[in-house]
């Protein structure tokens, strides 16, 4: 009986940690370099249009501000 309580304790605990771990972040395409990636991706207003793109991306434009 204690081994089937762990284990069960085990498996929630294994589940909530896959909700969590997945829902930060999603697949969409690059708005700048058209990749397909699968990140939390980072919101930008260029030309008055609000674009998502990728940390490679981003990083590249924040280091071109610095």
């Amino acid at each position: 009986m204690k081994k089937k309580v762990t284990l069960g304790i085990m498996a929630v605990i294994l589940i909530m940690m896959t909700v969590f771990l997945s829902g930060c972040s999603h697949t969409f395409t690059c708005g700048l370099c058209g990749k397909e990636v699968n990140e939390a991706g980072h919101k930008q207003t260029v030309l008055g249009q609000e674009i998502e793109i990728c940390d490679d991306c981003y990083n590249s434009l924040k280091s071109l501000t610095q």
